[in-house]
């Protein structure tokens, strides 16, 4: 049997969900070279017996490499698959992308530090799609979740670059059994419902972590944050900072329809950006003060370990959450979306792709298509999403009878703790919170966790804090 027709074939359902944008740039992508050119995909081509992958070490990745074997039975293409650490996966990418070498033909796709800076050296997967003469995508290129597209599939010129491979998300957990111990008593005290939901403000989960710090003995802190100077302190502060209604540069809110205009100015120092940080710097005030010297490692034990009540955290720590070898708390776990503050719940979105590089010869390009094909299947999904390596990127993965059931279980007793929070709610476009696609992130990232990092450390203030990262984005950005 074929892959052809082992997978549902529905061409004009994939043409209906890949939207003009992405098919009008098949005409105007050329270029290229290793693989005679992007504008349409070679013909009567033999997949190459081999193709070499590398990818950051996820959970996700970790888990496909567990299962190849399979995909080499089917196909008769063997995966040479190189899992790293993050910085050594984007250097090798990196180098492999500017030398134009072509030595990793299929790699993980970091939608900040490859995709926005490197997306013109990514082959455009529409033609391949197209293409009858390649293994089609089951139940079409729509059937992938679209905010998942959005952030890290397309990028400047709207061809799709890369399919969704996985997709952390920072949603609210909480201690349930506190919640329900102390509700009544709470409530009286602050005069709002002691209930965690998109419901809440920003304002009442302080005044929510304040009270348990003060009233609960259950456990030492109310809340916790992932505030070390790195990555995770821009992911933790954005939260708060887009659900205040404050932009990172004129008209870019985090929202899926938000652009990056050529010209636009940084707006951290505005009066939203300020607002936003005068009250984060409050919140990590009376976090647990562990809190600066976090990552989301740091909060996920702490929360397992019965340290904090609630936190901002990855929706993926679940599976840790669930796990009594790593858990104290795996009957007790809740989750909601974040809270709103001015203007939304702003929920960041973490989540990569996987390509193909261009510079790839046309047969490991055809061997690396069936791969990232069989990798981001629905079958493969639910397989890997079985081993806890990841959350499906596929509509139709949640539309699965035992994955619904699984999604509605608590925590301790679902079979797929990934799907226990309600992360389709987070991934919707009025909730979802999506980085700038812009080339230099990597250095505007740093300068944007160096300058949140003094000021919760009190070496200088909100205001300053925030003037500063304007200053550096400006720079950074000319």
């Amino acid at each position: 049997m074929t892959d052809n027709q082992r997978f549902h074939i529905d061409r004009r359902d994939f043409l209906r969900a890949s939207g003009a944008a992405g098919i009008a740039g098949l005409a105007g992508c050329a270029g290229g070279n290793g693989g005679g050119g992007t504008a349409t995909a070679p013909k009567d081509v033999e997949p190459a017996k081999k193709i070499n992958f590398i990818s950051e070490s996820t959970p996700p990745s970790v888990a496909i490499k567990q299962t190849t074997d399979q995909f080499k039975e089917e196909t008769g293409i063997e995966v040479n698959m190189t899992l790293v650490p993050f910085n050594n996966y984007s250097e090798k990418v990196a180098s492999d992308l500017n030398s134009k070498s072509g030595n990793y033909h299929s790699f993980y796709v970091d939608p900040y530090v490859v995709g926005a800076k490197y997306y013109p050296h990514l082959q455009p997967l529409d033609v391949y799609a197209e293409s009858d003469d390649y293994v089609d995508v089951p139940k079409g290129v729509g059937d992938f979740i679209q905010s998942h597209v959005d952030a890290c599939g397309r990028y400047g010129d709207g061809n799709i670059r890369a399919f969704p491979y996985d997709c952390p998300t920072m949603m609210w957990v909480y201690r349930d059994d506190i919640v329900q111990k102390y509700k009544s008593q709470a409530e009286s005290d602050l005069g709002f419902p002691f209930e965690p939901g998109k419901e809440r403000t920003w304002e009442e989960y302080f005044q929510m972590a304040k009270w348990i710090n003060e009233n609960v003995d259950e456990v030492p802190y109310g809340t916790g944050h992932q505030a070390k100077q790195h990555d995770s302190l821009q992911c933790d502060f954005h939260n708060v900072f887009w659900a205040h209604g404050a932009e990172d540069i004129e008209g870019y809110n985090g929202m899926p329809s938000d652009k990056v205009k050529e010209g636009a100015k940084p707006q951290f120092s505005a009066e939203k950006g300020i607002q936003a940080a005068k009250f984060y710097d409050k919140l990590v005030d009376i976090a647990h003060p562990g809190s600066t010297t976090w990552t989301w490692s740091g909060v996920g034990q702490a929360f397992a370990q019965g340290k904090i009540a609630m936190a901002p955290e990855w929706h993926e720590f679940n599976a840790m959450f669930a796990n009594p070898d790593e858990s104290s708390v795996a009957e007790n776990v809740g989750w909601s979306l974040l809270p709103q503050a001015d203007k939304r719940s702003s929920n960041i979105y973490g989540g990569s792709g996987i390509g193909i590089n261009k510079y790839a010869s046309a047969a490991e390009k055809k061997a690396a298509w069936k791969f990232i094909v069989w990798a981001t299947s629905p079958e493969t999904q639910l397989k890997i999403l079985k081993r806890t390596g990841g959350t499906p990127t596929r509509t139709s993965v949640y539309q699965m009878e035992e994955v619904k059931q699984a999604a509605s279980k608590p925590t301790e007793k679902s079979n797929y703790p990934n799907v226990v929070p309600d992360v389709q709610q987070a991934w919707k476009a009025e909730n979802v919170g999506l980085r700038p696609h812009i080339p230099q992130w990597p250095e505007l990232d740093k300068i944007l966790y160096t300058e949140v990092s003094k000021m919760v450390n009190g070496d200088t203030s909100p205001t300053k804090a925030m003037e500063a990262i304007d200053s550096g984005w400006s720079q950074t950005m000319q």
